[in-house]
């Protein structure tokens, strides 16, 4: 290890330790319970605070919970969000992070059919599919290109859904109609959530059943004889909750072979809550048939066209169900407030691939269990000072049987556990002053068994830890300046570690660490004006990749860089009259290089260094809402290209459209996808000059549809 190297992890020791100690002095500090260190104006909750709605958007059991037990140190106006994606139930106030939130209202103005067309508009995410159906969408924050989703971690109501394995997050088992509410956290989050966080964090909040009975049922139709029909029913009263969902969807396809067709359900129930405690309860089964186009070169283009597929028999089918139980009590003793949760999650997915036009197919079965108990501590310190410790442990563990046909058979059955336990604490003071910091070690294991045209048995082991300490200062009561430090890592996805094909454990493959700084600012002084910036500025070592030459996973030999500007601003106008007017601009600017090495100061591929986003959502008339967005993303280097020898993939700017209308009960929208027909590719793959393959993103689109709901 060099000198720098040694230096820098003494001090990541240094900081680690500095943070517990913080963290156990303010346990201290409030110990014993029943000794009153809070005076008549420092009481942990005033009347605003009980009556508002702090609890309404967490995973908790009912809206009413807050009822029994008082609600948590900082204050929380009623316009403010509690996010679910912060495991600590912090408001959009008091975040020292870059976030963003796409609320109910902003998913009906958008013309996505699938989450990820909701994020594309989004400072610093870019989307991209490869199949042109939603089995390839690919999410990325921040710039990782290839490994994007084994770098962004996406929940749905805080349930895992990254697998062990390279394939990433299966979008398309996320129905649209069934989300209340996205939000984001830009930059490593691994203090939070452990592995798959070093680029963000996508958490998507299901909808919530409202008092009485609902029931609603809708339709849209489109080109290329698309069609998805669904329905939902809901229900709550004083003492529980719950919602159901079915949707079927059939897609021929724009291009050859992109065909899709799927069937969702999606349940949740609730009791409670009483005396404080209550259970949540959600399932879910997915099944989808799709067809793998695969890429073309420009001269495949020129000869079959860009609706063209080379690869017209290949196609794949997956299942995936799911299961959830989340028992939450909350009470307390004296000045301190406590929540008690214990997330159990448990997820089956079978996949199939048949690459007929390689004579081969590869089969996945993987199961998955996670048990995540957690306790929330809040309490005030002094008259001026109060905080809320999170702590808890998460608990992994899953099973992949691998069966792989095609020069030669190929069995393996893999498994991985993981035990990681994280502190978290939160300190405000005088309402002004924010403290956001916490720690997180980690053990992994995996254990390898290959049968067939193979044999062999590996196992290997891994142990992590990272931090984050954030700073922040109130401006003025709805202005945060912030300053965030953290460490994260990544571990090696199953089949980044081991390949069946011969290579067996890859025993040189390195975590993957990362050290990032953000300062940034968020303001809403102006109510009408919302504001947001940052700088931020990444070093990645030992960042995994697919060598190009070898095919095996690798680690690049030079530390990454990516450092930037990102910028989110909305303005509403009219806001309290019958019309009104909502323009948005959002922007993007950053350097992803390499720092050293034989590509020293190369572009990383795939990752853009320019985007914006603008557009506005118009309310002429009541009832009528007409939406425009425009997005446009820069040049960049296929994959593989880490040397920046091919020509760059072109930039692309795109237009959408959509048109609602809402009377009573009833609703109809009409959508328009690209509108100007621009022909475009938004993801390519380079194996030298001359062979790069590209993957054509659709052209202009129309989806029409209908809802009635009671």
């Amino acid at each position: 290890m060099s000198t720098n190297q040694k230096v820098r992890s003494e001090q990541l020791r240094k900081i680690s330790v500095l943070i517990l100690a913080i963290c156990f002095l303010n346990i201290a500090w409030s110990w014993p319970f029943s000794k009153d260190r809070a005076t008549g104006n420092a009481q942990r909750t005033t009347e605003e605070e009980q009556s508002a709605p702090s609890v309404d958007t967490t995973a908790s059991t009912n809206s009413d919970s807050n009822a029994e037990v008082k609600g948590p140190p900082r204050a929380v106006a009623a316009d403010v969000t509690v996010l679910e994606v912060t495991r600590t139930q912090d408001t959009t106030a008091d975040v020292t992070r870059s976030i963003s939130v796409i609320d109910q209202e902003d998913i009906k103005n958008s013309t996505a059919k699938y989450v990820p067309e909701l994020l594309k508009s989004k400072a610093g995410i870019t989307v991209a599919n490869t199949t042109g159906n939603p089995k390839g969408m690919i999410v990325d924050i921040r710039g990782f290109g290839d490994t994007a989703s084994r770098n962004v971690l996406v929940l749905v109501d805080g349930r895992r859904t990254n697998p062990m394995d390279i394939s990433g997050p299966d979008w398309a088992a996320i129905p649209l109609e069934t989300v209340e509410r996205v939000e984001i956290i830009r930059g490593p989050s691994s203090v939070l959530y452990g592995d798959n966080a070093a680029g963000g964090v996508v958490n998507i909040v299901t909808k919530k059943a409202g008092a009485g009975v609902h029931a609603k049922a809708e339709t849209e139709v489109g080109l290329h004889q698309y069609k998805r029909t669904g329905a939902t029913v809901s229900g709550a009263n004083d003492w529980s909750n719950g919602l159901f969902h079915y949707e079927n969807t059939q897609d021929d396809g724009w291009r050859n072979n992109t065909q899709y067709w799927a069937n969702d359900w999606f349940g949740k129930f609730g009791v409670g809550p009483f005396m404080g405690a209550g259970v949540n309860f959600t399932a879910g089964h997915h099944r989808d048939r799709s067809g793998l186009p695969g890429p073309l070169s420009t001269a495949d283009m020129n000869s079959l066209g860009r609706e063209g597929s080379k690869f017209s028999k290949d196609h794949t089918w997956s299942e995936e169900t799911y299961f959830t139980a989340d028992p939450e009590w909350k009470f307390e003793i004296g000045e301190n407030g406590f929540t008690l949760s214990g997330f159990n999650s448990f997820q089956r997915k079978l996949s199939k691939a048949d690459y007929v036009s390689m004579s081969s197919s590869a089969q996945n079965n993987l199961d998955s269990y996670e048990f995540q108990p957690k306790i929330i501590w809040a309490r005030p310190l002094t008259d001026w000072l109060t905080s809320k410790l999170t702590t808890g442990l998460d608990f992994f563990s899953g099973t992949n049987d691998v069966k792989n046909v095609g020069w030669g058979t190929k069995f393996a059955t893999i498994t991985k556990k993981s035990l990681d336990v994280y502190l978290i604490e939160n300190l405000s003071a005088w309402d002004k002053l924010l403290l956001n910091m916490g720690f997180r070690g980690g053990w992994a294991k995996y254990s390898f068994d290959q049968t067939g045209d193979t044999t062999n048995f590996d196992t290997a082991g891994m142990r992590n830890a990272s931090f984050d300490f954030g700073i922040g200062y109130k401006i003025f009561e709805r202005s945060l300046a912030y300053f965030d430090v953290s460490r994260s890592f990544r571990m090696p996805a199953t089949d980044e570690f081991y390949s069946t094909f011969g290579a067996g454990l890859n025993a040189g493959l390195q975590q993957q660490q990362e050290m990032d700084y953000e300062l940034g600012l968020r303001d809403n002084t102006f109510k009408p004006l919302e504001l947001a910036g940052n700088l931020f500025l990444s070093d990645i070592k030992d960042e995994i990749y697919v060598d190009p030459f070898t095919g095996d996973n690798s680690n690049y030999d030079s530390m990454t860089r990516r450092y930037g500007v990102e910028t989110e601003s909305s303005l509403r106008l009219f806001e309290k009259r019958w019309y009104n007017a909502k323009p948005f601009f959002n922007l993007t600017v950053q350097k992803p290089y390499f720092k050293g090495g034989p590509t020293a100061n190369k572009t990383i591929p795939l990752v853009p260094t320019f985007k914006y986003s603008t557009g506005v959502v118009a309310e002429p008339i009541k009832g009528l809402t007409i939406s425009t967005e425009l997005n446009h993303l820069g040049q960049q280097f296929a994959i593989n290209d880490q040397a920046n020898e091919s020509p760059e993939l072109k930039g692309f700017t795109v237009t959408d459209m959509k048109v609602r209308y809402n009377w009573r009960w009833a609703t109809a929208w009409i959508s328009l996808t690209n509108l100007f027909n621009k022909k475009y590719s938004e993801y390519s793959v380079s194996y030298g000059p001359g062979t790069d393959y590209y993957y054509p993103a659709q052209g202009r689109n129309l989806v029409t549809g209908f809802s009635l709901e009671y």
